[in-house]
Parts: C-alpha cells; structure tokens; sequence
C-alpha cells in the first residue's frame, strides 16, 4: 500500500470516529425470512450507508432463530415463528455472517410483553398463549385481555413467573448469538386500564397494604421497570459488552402515566444503555416539541431519534423525512434510525438517503460500566423499607427501592464506597472491589458502619411540582440558617455550576415554596447548611401541556372546616385523594363533577381518625375521561 493511500485511508478514518453517528434501520419479521432477502438487506443497508440493522428476532413470543442453539442454561420454550418452514434455516445467525463481511451491527429487536398474534389459531399447542394462559394480564373486571386488542395479548409483568421467562428467553439469544445489541421493544403495559391479573394484584396488595391508586399505578411501573433491570443484569452478566436499548414511547408523559413505562429513569440510572425515541410524527412541530422535551435532560448521546420512513395513505415524501433528521441532529443525539425497511422501499425512499447520510460512519462506541446490585439488610435480618446511596467517587446517587433492593451503573472503577441514609441512619461502606462487570452485594447496617451525621456530606432534599409553584422539603438534617440556591438551565446536569442563592432561611423550618417560576421552564436545586454541608440535586421537569383539571385546598378562618375546590374543563368522573408527601392516604373520593368549579367541604379527620395540621401534602387526582393522573402540592398554614 502506497504512504499516499495509508494517509487517505487514515483520514477518513478519523473523519468517522469524529462523526460517529447510530444509523439504523428497523428490519420486520417479515423482511428477512430467507437467505435471498437477508442478502439483498445487508446489500441495501451497506449501500445506503446504513451501520445498523435492528432485525425483529421476536415477534410475539416466537423466535427468528434457534432456542437453545449451543448453549442451553436459560431455558427457552418460544416456538419457531410461524413464517419459519423448519430448523434447516436459522435466519439469525444468517444475518450475523452476512453483515459481519459489509462490517454492519446486528441488533436483536424483540418485542417483550406482547405475545400473541390478533389470530391464535396461527399458533401451536406450545406458544405461551396456551401453556401459561394465566400470565397475561386482565381487565379491572378479571377479564384476560383478548388477542385482537391492541397489539395483541400482553403478558402481565406483575407476574414473576412471566418476567422470570422473558429474562430467560432473552438471555438464551445473548448467550448463543453474536449480537452487537438487544432492543427491548413493547416494554410497557398495553394501557392504564389493564394490570388487573389475580397474581399483580395479590402481589401489589401484600406490599402495598391498602388500595390506592396512585401506588398502584407507582408499583406498576415499578414492575416494568424490574422486568428492564433484571433482563440489564442477567444480559451483562453473559457479555459485558453487549448494548441493553429499549425502544420508547416518545411522549414522556403518556409513557409514564398511561403505559407505566418510566424510561427517564432507566436512561438516568443505567438500567438501558440507549432509548430509540419512537417519534414516528408526520409533524414537524409535534417532532420539535418532542425533541425540546427531551433537550431538558442529560441524555443526548443515550438517545436515538426513530423516525417514520413510511406510509399507509396520503402524501409523505421524502422532504418531510429529511427535515426531521436535520431537526433531530440539531440536539446532537447519539443517532437516528428509521422505521421501517420494507415500508422504505415501498416508497422508494433509498433514492434520497445519500442527501442525509452522504457517507459512511461508524457507531458511536457504548459506555461499558460496572454494575452494582443487591439488597440492603437491616440488623433484624429484614430489607430495608427505602432509602439513598451515594458513590462518593463519582457523586452519582441512587435510590434504594421501597423491597430493599438497589442497582447501580458506574463507570469503569476498581474499587467504590458506598455512603447509605436508610432508616434516619447514615452508613459508609468502604474499598468494595469490582473485580467484574456484574457485582452482587447485600450491606447489611451493623452498628460498625454507623457514621455520625454531622460528618456525612450527604443531606436529603426532595421536590414537588404543581402549575403555581415548586416545594422543596428537607428533614431536620441541617444546621440553620441554611441557604437556598437555584438554576433555571434547558439542558440540565448535575453539577454546581451556573446556581444562585434564592433564599435563606434562619429559624427551622422544612420546605419552602418557589413561587418564581414559569411554564415549561425546567429547575435544579440544593440547600446549603451553616456547616458547608450541601445536599443532593433536585430537578424539576414542569410538562407545557395544558392542565384540563385543576384542585386548590384551603381553610375557612370561621368555621375551621376546609374544602377543595375543583376546576375542569370539561365533565368529568375524578378519583381524588389527599396524601402525604410519603403517600400516606388522608381523604379519598370518587365523584362526577361538571365543567366549571366544583366544592367539597372536610371537617378535617383524616380516614386515621385524626386531625390534619400545618404542613405540605400531595391532591392527587385520576380522570376517568382523559384516562390520566394529576398530582398538585399544596401547603396549609
């Protein structure tokens, strides 16, 4: 090779380390089910200088390759998928062989909770659907949802059995193919009003205590969001390397509240490597608004934007697709993809890819780390109830969940500390060795690792948002008078930089209330003691979405009763609930109230057959009509 080539060859070389960018397409079962097409997709994909392809392996509950093809210590009993002829031909494993020549990534995409076809009768006496019929989830009435419902009949992950089988099936694929990823598709509940399986409410009855329903929708997500961090585990634990991404619900909202998937928070505490956001929008402002959403966290290089490359009807050409990935790239994510191939070439859209991807590039490498995981034990024997971790040598904190349990996801370090508040107690573990990339460890709060704390540089603030104001509450932690710092950023992070003092408070008092605010605005805080002491960060995400319902308390000087006022916008039947900021019921009702302003009187006992007194506490409220939930903060004096 000539010194002139070398220098070429080496410079575009740089040039794509220095543009990394994902390129994916999203390839259907339906796309690659023979050697010929798979061929002709690897052809296409390297031409339009594509890097990835996300290939569905898993449609419902079936498989596009080989169940326990070597390896078989996870058991998987997913049947062949239904346009596979036999095990003569393993289009997976195909695929891997023919991309590795074109130096292209495979993928794994599989839908996870989804797990029948509308049509049943296309599937064998074997399928999930017939051998475990009880782990699907149900209607509020107990009634198995049906096939021909939304995608298809979901599994329930309230049930353990049925999470335990996907992260088995899953970590079968790992463990045989030589995937660069695995895309969890369908990770969510198929709506708000299902979840009702026998076994999730039997579950969420025996840890709740008593029905609520805003910690029935919080232990909802809570499931899903277990289902994601064990398949992250037990995936790591076979290929460290390997990239954990979940396909998601673009409008944040609509994820958290109506599909119980709270992936801000996967993405914030490593439980997914990478979100593809689904933004499949013929609309360009919706698009925008999206992206302007998503700019408020810190998550630009763990997101790619998925873009809708396709039609059913009506006019969508290509100048549509090019403006939202320019729109896109403006936010510098770590990449796009386009959904779907076949849906692409049916427009043929390929004419126009050179004007949007007019070179090659690679894929922007995938931050490894070590993962710290287990159950924080009381002296009794007993997990924990709840409480936070913090790793000093980073300064990430991590909660630990209300069974005990904890996971973390770090960088690449030998050793860690952990620094624990758990039962109004503060503990340091010290010099713990990660020696792996997957760790099991179980503290255990002897008295040995007690540390006094006065001494401990970590103080807890939490934060509650309603339409008219931002609360702040801390427990009695600090030396007053303390002082209160603010920043109002569209991109946050969770350094110190940019903050101001707002505030300071000299007598002991345990909130404050930000009445300085605007729609839409985005604020971090922390509060500062006559020690130096600071606490955590907390940031405030306010939604620019409309608030159709609104809900003020307040006391009648004269009579000493109180009443909530309710404001809608339209008729509507509330499920309503006074609670404490740790979720304690005080006063709940279910009413049908009118359009305009509506009252309800309270003398003020709580269902504990108490007085209610000064202090913070949470309204929170579920729309039948909107099928949503609203939470205000409000304050009495």
């Amino acid at each position: 090779m000539s010194h002139r080539k070398l220098i070429f060859i080496l410079i575009l070389f740089f040039i794509s380390v220095l543009n990394a960018e994902i390129r994916g397409i999203w390839v259907p079962v339906w796309d690659f089910d023979s050697p010929a097409e798979i061929d002709l997709l690897v052809e296409n994909a390297y031409k339009w200088n594509f890097n990835r392809i996300l290939a569905e392996v898993r449609y419902r509950a079936d498989a596009m390759y080989f169940p326990n093809k070597n390896n078989s210590d996870f058991a998987n009993p997913d049947p062949l998928n239904y346009n596979l002829p036999g095990y003569y031909f393993d289009p997976l494993e195909y695929l891997i062989k023919q991309a590795e020549k074109f130096d292209l990534e495979v993928i794994a995409w599989t839908t996870v909770l989804v797990a029948t076809p509308h049509k049943t009768d296309l599937l064998g006496d074997d399928h999930v659907w017939f051998s475990h019929p009880e782990w699907f989830t149900c209607k509020v009435n107990g009634t198995k949802m049906s096939p021909k419902a939304c995608e298809g009949a979901f599994l329930d992950p309230g049930v353990p059995e049925a999470r335990e089988y996907i992260v088995d099936v899953l970590a079968d694929i790992v463990s045989n193919y030589d995937i660069d990823g695995l895309q969890l598709d369908y990770i969510r509940y198929p709506g708000s009003q299902y979840g009702y399986n026998p076994v999730s409410l039997e579950n969420y009855r025996r840890e709740a205590g008593v029905p609520d329903e805003n910690k029935w929708a919080k232990w909802k997500r809570d499931q899903v969001t277990e289902l994601v961090k064990n398949i992250y585990v037990q995936c790591k634990q076979i290929k460290p390397e390997i990239e954990i991404s979940a396909s998601v619900i673009a409008d944040i909202d609509n994820a958290f509240y109506k599909y119980s998937q709270n992936w801000t928070e996967w993405l914030q505490y490593g439980y997914i490597d990478r979100a593809y956001i689904m933004a499949y929008t013929r609309s360009d402002s919706r698009l925008k608004s999206q992206i302007e959403r998503m700019a408020e966290y810190d998550f630009n290089k763990k997101v790619v934007w998925g873009l809708r490359a396709w039609t059913d009807s009506g006019s969508y050409d290509f100048s549509k697709i090019k403006s939202k990935i320019n729109m896109a790239r403006d936010y510098n994510p770590a990449g796009i993809a386009l959904f779907y191939y076949s849906g692409m070439l049916r427009k043929r859209y390929q004419k126009y890819l050179p004007s949007v991807f007019p070179y090659k590039t690679l894929s922007p490498e995938n931050r490894e780390g070590k993962i710290l995981y287990g159950n924080v034990i009381s002296e009794n024997g007993k997990p924990v109830s709840a409480g936070k971790i913090e790793v000093p040598e980073t300064g990430y904190e991590y909660f630990i969940d209300s069974d005990g349990s904890f996971f973390i996801n770090e960088p690449n370090l030998d050793k860690c500390s952990l620094k624990l508040f758990c039962n109004g107690k503060y503990y340091l573990f010290e010099n713990i060795d990660l020696d792996k990339s997957v760790i099991r460890y179980d503290p255990v709060l002897n008295e040995k690792y007690a540390v006094d704390r006065n001494s401990y540089d970590y103080i807890n603030l939490s934060s509650f948002f309603d339409e008219d104001s931002i609360v702040l509450r801390w427990k009695d932690d600090f030396t007053f008078p303390i002082k209160i710092f603010k920043k109002e950023k569209k991109r946050l992070s969770n350094n110190n930089s940019d903050f101001r003092k707002v505030e300071k408070i000299k007598k002991e008092k345990y909130f404050w209330a930000d009445f300085d605010i605007s729609p839409g605005k985005s604020y971090q805080y922390y509060i500062e003691d006559k020690k130096g002491r600071k606490s955590n960060i907390v940031t405030i995400n306010q939604n620019e979405e409309n608030q159709l319902i609104d809900v003020s308390l307040n006391r009648d000087p004269e009579s000493e009763e109180f009443y909530f006022d309710f404001y809608l916008e339209n008729s509507d039947q509330l499920y309503w609930c006074l609670m404490t900021l740790d979720g304690e019921s005080l006063l709940s009702m279910k009413k049908k109230y009118l359009s305009g302003k509506n009252r309800e009187t309270w003398n003020g006992d709580t269902v504990a057959g108490n007085k209610i007194t000064e202090g913070v506490y949470k309204i929170y409220c579920f729309s039948e009509a909107l099928m949503k939930e609203f939470t205000k903060t409000v304050i009495l004096n």
